[in-house]
């Protein structure tokens, strides 16, 4: 009795550690995401901290700010629109025994193009903070870059944990849809 006992609770404190250790994990790390990009204003915070090792002045500072401004309120509307899209797809797809296919289309042609927009958008935001630093900076960006990218692979390597190769999000239209 005393045996069953003690393996029952070897058990249950190997199964408490377990659920410790998988708690103190971060959310990114629990849904099996790596580092991400940094954002217009992740992007200011980075080049502020290190505005001396690249050499950026308080000029080009301030114009970066404004760039990163004005993409951020072209991303709300086209956000805002995508949004309304989607409900409109939604709505359009409710009921399974009276579906518009080619208003579904449209609705979907209307999605896809809004985040073709809004890629298009982000890669000219990019080319415009590029514009703004001389060439010196843009290669001493580009370095520091490249030792952000390294020491975040050495810290997960490091901890045992392998990132799975991205796949390429490719939504499928059914067959119905095409017609």
């Amino acid at each position: 009795m005393k045996k069953a006992k003690s393996i029952l609770m070897t058990v249950a404190a190997l199964f408490l550690f377990t659920q410790m250790v998988a708690a103190q994990r971060g959310p990114a790390q629990r849904r099996g995401r790596g580092f991400t990009k940094p954002r217009s204003g992740q992007l200011l915070m980075i080049l502020k901290s290190q505005q001396e090792r690249l050499g950026l002045t308080e000029e080009q500072l301030a114009e970066i700010k404004e760039l990163g401004l004005q993409m951020e309120e072209k991303n709300v509307s086209l956000r805002n629109e995508l949004n309304i899209q989607q409900l409109e797809l939604k709505k359009a797809m409710q009921n399974p025994e009276d579906r518009d296919y080619n208003q579904i289309q449209a609705v979907l042609s209307k999605i896809a193009q809004i985040r073709t927009d809004m890629t298009v958008a982000r890669m000219k935001h990019q080319d415009a903070i590029r514009n703004v630093l001389t060439p010196e900076q843009k290669e001493a960006l580009q370095k520091l870059g490249r030792g952000r990218r390294a020491s975040g692979r050495d810290f997960l390597r490091d901890r045992g944990i392998r990132r799975a190769p991205r796949s390429p999000r490719i939504r499928r239209i059914p067959e119905d849809f095409r017609k």
